[in-house]
């Protein structure tokens, strides 16, 4: 394998690593989010940034799998 082949294959991995980072942060989120649906303490502004937070992933996601697909 040439090192153009193995840089690739380093750059893929790390794309990958990144992209399994993203959803289970995603699935985290979308847990904690439910969870704050149900409970009776009822915070907007946690919500809020959950809902940031879930967002601001989602893209990461899209980025990485756009950069995965190049």
């Amino acid at each position: 394998m040439s090192e153009k082949e193995m840089l690739l294959q380093a750059c893929y991995g790390y794309v990958n690593k990144r992209i399994d980072s993203y959803k289970n942060e995603i699935e985290t989120i979308k847990d904690a989010i439910e969870n704050n649906k149900s409970s009776d303490d009822e915070d907007d502004s946690g919500s809020g940034k959950l809902m940031h937070d879930l967002e601001k992933n989602m893209q990461y996601l899209s980025d990485a799998a756009k950069m995965k697909d190049v």
